[in-house]
């Protein structure tokens, strides 16, 4: 049987390419996506809350080694990510496709309500159910109604458009200057004050000079990505800097070493490795990490978002 006809004969509506076709709708109350082969059937239940490994498990001890269950943990970034992802995988291995599916359907139903394991059907924009459509938010099913994604969709692109007049770089820029400022005292102080590295704080930089460029304005484009690695990795090695130069002064009180001298120091290679290496590298990569969590939140520009939501209501499924 082709990927066409399972979609078919589970009963929802097919989308992506030919070549690669998924099925979406509604299965067992669950937003449901289908994608499948000749040897396999690989079902995906869209559920309310994170699905544990106990439900997990017990679900498996129910089916066979023709049916594999498996869960995701959903990330805490995207604001439509919340819930959890139950994906069943019927193995079609000398079976006939239409059998084994509700051989597993007839089997999953009543575990999944004796688990508590819940379809997520509440619309994501009004929270209420009864939803007409399926539809694709960061990779999350949801039932939503055709009316809340049209409206959200209308919304997301005048904000778009309003901010494209409204917002400026230059602004941005000064708003990350000051936020990069701001986020590196914490990271300085602790260092200085306590001598206790943070890693953490130095995390906080990017999110800072993030917070910076939008409070005041700032328009989110390739530019806040550049600006936010740049500027973050300067600020940090400035912090490192400035703090052996304090720390030197202190142990050195009768010899005044300028901040020249030490950035000196930190270009000589044999000194470099020698006194700054471990701490400057430490530094570096938690301004990383924190550089990968600030743009979580940049690449969301006006102009994605609007893309995103003119998508989601364009592959909305109906029901």
């Amino acid at each position: 049987m082709t990927s066409e006809a399972i979609i078919q004969m589970i009963g929802l509506k097919q989308v992506g390419p030919e070549k690669n076709p998924r099925g979406r709708g509604v299965v067992l109350g669950f937003p449901a996506e289908v994608i499948s082969d000749t040897k396999n059937i690989n079902l995906y239940l869209f559920a309310k809350e994170e699905v544990t490994k106990q439900q997990k498990n017990e679900l498996s001890l129910k089916f066979g080694t023709d049916v594999a269950i498996f869960y995701t943990q959903e990330s805490t970034f995207s604001d439509w990510q919340v819930g959890g992802v139950l994906l069943v995988n019927i193995c079609l291995k000398n079976k006939e496709p239409k059998a084994a599916y509700e051989h597993v359907i007839q089997t999953l139903e009543p575990m999944l309500s004796e688990l508590n394991v819940l379809p997520d059907v509440n619309c994501p924009f009004c929270d209420k159910p009864d939803g007409d459509a399926v539809t694709n938010l960061d990779e999350r099913l949801v039932q939503a109604h055709m009316d809340c994604l049209k409206r959200w969709q209308e919304e997301q692109s005048e904000k778009a458009e309003h901010n494209q007049y409204n917002q400026s770089s230059a602004r941005g820029v000064i708003g990350g200057l000051v936020g990069g400022v701001v986020g590196a005292l914490p990271a300085l102080g602790a260092l200085y004050l306590f001598d206790f590295f943070v890693g953490i704080l130095f995390a906080l930089i990017p999110i800072c000079i993030y917070y910076g460029w939008k409070i005041l304005g700032g328009r989110l484009s390739n530019l806040t990505t550049v600006f936010t690695i740049v500027y973050t990795l300067v600020v940090a090695l400035i912090v490192e800097i400035v703090d052996s130069w304090l720390i030197l002064q202190e142990v050195f009180p009768t010899y005044q070493i300028t901040l020249m001298e030490v950035i000196d120091a930190y270009l000589d290679p044999e000194l470099f490795r020698e006194l700054f290496m471990s701490s400057t590298l430490m530094a570096l990569l938690f301004a990383v990490i924190g550089i990968w969590i600030a743009w979580q939140q940049i690449r969301r520009t006006d102009k994605r978002e609007a893309q995103d939501a003119a998508s989601a209501f364009d592959e909305a499924v109906r029901l």
